[in-house]
């Protein structure tokens, strides 16, 4: 540094009646001493003393010099910086790229799918992987045993008729029921066509888990208040698809489960079902099924509930706005099956109820085993 002349004062503040100099007004207002304010120069680590013209640069020096840590802290904080939220987001989007690249893969794409929009996948369970529709919006069951995915938008011309049936009142066991087994379906498509799987009721609006899966492949799951796949798609000659249904949590909801498919012969299988005596309620003590025949002929019930004997009542009744009409009723005393199997005529063009009722006081846990035919 350059010694001063004779008679200047050592450096300290600028003179107070003059003008600061340009470069001041860029500070920041809480770093600038604003005139005569020994305060200000105290708290920036100066001195006060007296001023003088040839001082002023190597003050404004000195104060720039001292600022200049404080400067790069202010400067710092203007920095873009990826936050744990904005690094949580990155990752969860390349989850999904990857998502969706496998989902290509296997044949089941994760949104346009056959699955019911507003359903949640369950923990733990397989969602787009490839069985033999969803996810928070939508899901899928997966890849057919051809290779091609059941869950295409574009649906294949359907070779055999569709067949539907809606059991009702299906009351599905606790989650946190030690005895708790899931209610499960089987049924065989003929041909090309939908395929469809879909609680249309719940009593009360709680959640059930629905899967679905085709011959031996990966099931797949979804969780609602009334989950399905709706508009399944199945390319194989003759597949067996199987649907299972359980609460989702402790409560016991009571649904109605509504089963589409294309079939010449239509055939489903209850497995696992209650079928309890009373006290019980009809839910609990009943197997309800609606359907309605293609074309007339013959419907059967073969049906069995081990360990139980006991006495059961297998009523079929045409059923309409307007009433309701009995068509055949069976009673079987002492009985751990319907032996013989249930049979009764059906016509086309009606609309049908089959009922399997428990008659007797309730004493066990029969374990229901069901399968329906009509034509």
């Amino acid at each position: 540094m350059d010694d001063l002349p004779s008679g200047e004062a050592p450096p300290g503040r600028p003179d107070p009646d003059s003008n600061p100099p340009a470069e001041s007004a860029a500070l920041p207002d809480q770093y600038r001493d604003g005139g005569n304010n020994a305060v200000g120069d105290q708290a920036l680590g100066g001195e006060v003393a007296p001023t003088g013209p040839s001082t002023r640069a190597r003050s404004l020096r000195l104060r720039l010099s001292r600022l200049r840590p404080s400067m790069r802290r202010l400067t710092n904080v203007g920095r873009p910086r990826l936050s744990r939220r904005r690094w949580l987001g990155v990752t969860a989007g390349v989850v999904l790229v990857a998502l969706l690249v496998a989902a290509d893969r296997f044949g089941t794409p994760l949104i346009g799918s056959g699955a019911t929009a507003g359903v949640s996948a369950s923990p733990g369970l397989p969602i787009g992987t490839s069985p033999s529709s969803t996810a928070a919006s939508s899901g899928g069951s997966g890849a057919a045993s051809t290779g091609a995915g059941p869950f295409e938008s574009a649906a294949p011309t359907q070779t055999a008729p569709a067949a539907s049936i809606v059991f009702r009142d299906l009351v599905l066991d606790s989650a946190v029921d030690p005895k708790r087994t899931a209610r499960a379906f089987t049924f065989t498509s003929d041909g090309p066509g939908l395929i469809s799987a879909q609680v249309v009721a719940s009593s009360p609006m709680d959640a059930t888990t629905l899967c679905l899966t085709m011959d031996d492949a990966p099931a797949a799951c979804v969780t609602g208040a009334t989950p399905g796949f709706p508009s399944a798609v199945t390319r194989t000659g003759h597949s067996r698809w199987t649907v299972t249904l359980a609460s989702a949590n402790e409560s016991t909801p009571t649904i109605d489960v509504a089963f589409g498919w294309p079939s010449n012969n239509p055939s489903i299988m209850l497995a696992s079902g209650r079928f309890q005596g009373s006290p019980n309620p009809d839910s609990l003590r009943t197997l309800t099924a609606t359907f309605k025949p293609r074309t007339s002929g013959q419907a059967t019930l073969d049906a069995s509930w081990p360990p139980g004997v006991l006495n059961a009542t297998v009523t079929l009744a045409v059923i309409s706005a307007a009433k309701t009409t009995t068509v055949s009723e069976v009673r079987y005393a002492a009985a751990s099956s319907t032996s013989p199997v249930y049979s009764a005529p059906v016509s086309s063009g009606k609309t049908y109820r089959l009922q399997l009722l428990n008659d007797d006081k309730d004493s066990l846990r029969p374990n229901l085993t069901a399968t329906i035919t009509f034509p």
